[in-house]
C-alpha cells in the first residue's frame, strides 16, 4: 500500500448515524417510528370493509349509536350529551369507536 493512502471502508460509512454524548443513536422526530392505530387491537372482521350503500352506512352507525347510548346510560350517564359529537367525529369508524367503549369500560 502507497504511504498516505487511506483505507475507506465503504460500509462504515453507510451505516454511520449521529451518535449522542453517551454513544446512543440519536433518532429525530420525523425518523421516529409510527404508533399503532387503535384498530389494530380489534378483531379481525372488525377491520374488514365492504362496500355498502348509503342506506346500509346510515342503518350501521344508527346501531352503533344505539350500542353507544346503551353502554353511556349504564357505565357513564354524563356522556349521553356527547355522542352526536363523537359519532361526528368518527364518521365512518363508528364500530371501532364502540369498540374502544366496550374496552374502556369492559362490556
Amino acid at each position: 500500500m502507497a504511504t498516505g493512502s487511506k483505507r475507506y471502508n465503504r460500509s462504515a460509512s453507510l451505516s454511520r448515524r449521529p451518535r449522542t454524548k453517551g454513544g446512543t443513536s440519536r433518532v429525530r422526530k420525523s425518523q421516529s417510528i409510527p404508533r399503532q392505530s387503535t384498530s389494530s387491537s380489534l378483531p379481525q372482521d372488525a377491520k374488514r370493509t365492504f362496500a355498502v350503500s348509503d342506506e346500509g352506512q346510515r342503518m350501521a352507525a344508527k346501531m352503533a349509536q344505539r350500542e353507544l347510548e346503551s353502554i353511556y346510560r349504564e357505565r357513564a350517564p354524563e356522556k349521553l350529551a356527547n355522542i352526536s359529537r363523537l359519532m361526528t367525529k368518527n364518521m365512518g369508524k363508528e364500530w371501532e369507536l364502540v369498540a374502544r367503549v366496550r374496552k374502556k369500560y369492559g362490556c
